[in-house]
């Protein structure tokens, strides 16, 4: 499957010299000062053109921030759909919606599109490994750093099982999945479930009997050289 989690692009740039930490905290800052900014289109086309000035310096490619613009999308432009639909109000002329609604709803655009770009940004300049070894050092809940770290080594795995169930199925039903097969992919992923939670318990069973005390060691965590 073509799904990637890490997008770490190897550059020489001033973005990449920063410390991984430096570089964490600046863009959750800036996400934060996003999110609380007030919903003026001139400056949130300002911090819109700053993202993509980030996103130039990374030297990462365009299509590598094109991918994530095109997942959310949806999801964005769904919520700013139904920001529309609630300030729909009657009027003499018919129904009618809210100056204030329109404006909550670009608001809604353009930070959404810009929080992607700046996500985009720390993750091709930093990497899933860097960014872990940056929560840890900013002393994030040893927890969450911990199932994170698992997460992204067993993400590639847990794809590969799926694209076997994925086979699997295609070799028994020919065709497309069409909506009389929801019943089917409902099954498949219920299978993925179990596959994945007795996976998890044969690795959990494996890291226990080599000494795993609920963190790992130290060179171990992540790797912070560049691929």
């Amino acid at each position: 499957m073509s799904l990637r989690l890490d997008s770490y692009y190897p550059a020489d740039t001033v973005l990449h010299r920063l410390d991984p930490r430096a570089r964490l905290v600046f863009i959750l800052a800036a996400a934060l000062g996003l999110g609380a900014a007030p919903p003026e289109p001139w400056l949130l086309l300002g911090a819109l053109a700053g993202a993509i000035l980030l996103a130039r310096l990374s030297c990462a490619p365009a299509a590598s921030f094109l991918a994530r613009i095109s997942a959310v999308s949806p999801f964005i432009l769904l919520m700013a759909a139904l920001r529309l639909l609630t300030g729909v109000e009657e009027t003499a002329n018919g129904l009618a919606v809210q100056p204030a609604a329109v404006a909550a709803a670009i608001a809604l655009v353009l930070k959404g599109y810009t929080a992607i770009l700046l996500l985009g940004v720390l993750v091709v300049t930093s990497g899933i490994p860097q960014i872990l070894w940056a929560l840890e050092k900013l002393h994030a809940p040893q927890v969450l750093v911990m199932t994170a770290n698992l997460m992204f080594r067993y993400f590639d795995l847990l794809l590969d099982e799926y694209g076997n169930l994925m086979r699997a199925r295609s070799s028994r039903c020919a065709g497309p999945l069409s909506v009389a097969r929801i019943p089917m992919l409902a099954s498949e992923i219920g299978l993925l479930f179990i596959k994945s939670w007795e996976r998890a318990e044969r690795v959990h069973a494996a890291m226990v009997s080599r000494g795993f005390t609920g963190s790992l060691p130290p060179g171990q965590r992540v790797d912070r050289t560049r691929r």
